[in-house]
Parts: C-alpha cells; structure tokens; sequence
C-alpha cells in the first residue's frame, strides 16, 4: 500500500516513472524509484522532494487509503453529487464537490472506519 501510495504522490507531482518499490517502510534508503527514460534532473529532484516529504507512518498511510476508498467509490461520488445538488439546486462546482469530499472523509475518520 506504502509503494502505490508513493507512486500515486510522485505521478501527481509530474515525475515519469516506471515503478517503486519500498524495502523497509522505516528507512527511506531502501526506497527505490524507477524513473521512466525521459525523467528529467528537474523531475528526479522533485522525486527527491516528494519523497523527503512523504509521510510513511501508519496513521498517514491509513489516512490515504481511507480517502482513496471514499474517492474511488462511484457510491460515494453519487451521494456527495445527490446531496449537494439538493442542497443546493443546482449543479455543484468542483471546489463545492471537494470540499463535500473532505468532510465525507472526515465522518469516516469521526465513525472510526
């Protein structure tokens, strides 16, 4: 979960890759980046960055996985939709749909799942 979270990170941050593979979670010099080709320095230095910043502890990697359940599922995207369509009446910005995310995340994280 550690290795798809951190890729997920550094896709995001622009770094072409190809892998990664985390050796011990607790000693970030057995992470290893697989940079696609065409990485280039400026892109292997925001690797760097994203991964000095990158928070590995238990509760973080839960956190994310959390959200990434709650994101990933077209349930809760259509309840979030629904419920602020109707709130609203009218069709939400992404900014409002972001916001509703958060805080579906959040009493998630309050129901202690």
């Amino acid at each position: 979960m550690l290795a798809t979270q951190l890729h997920a990170a550094l896709v995001e941050a622009g770094v072409p890759l190809v892998g990664v593979s985390i050796g011990r979670p607790d000693d970030r010099a057995t992470w290893v980046v697989q940079f696609a080709p065409q990485a280039t320095p400026q892109q292997r230095a925001a690797a760097d960055a994203v991964i000095a910043a990158f928070d590995a502890s238990p509760s973080a990697v839960a956190a994310r996985a959390l959200e990434a359940r709650v994101y990933g599922d077209p349930q809760a995207r259509a309840v979030v939709l629904f419920s602020l369509r109707e709130r609203l009446g009218r069709e939400p910005t992404p900014l409002e749909v972001s916001a509703a995310r958060g805080r579906l995340v959040q009493a998630f994280r309050d129901g202690g799942v």
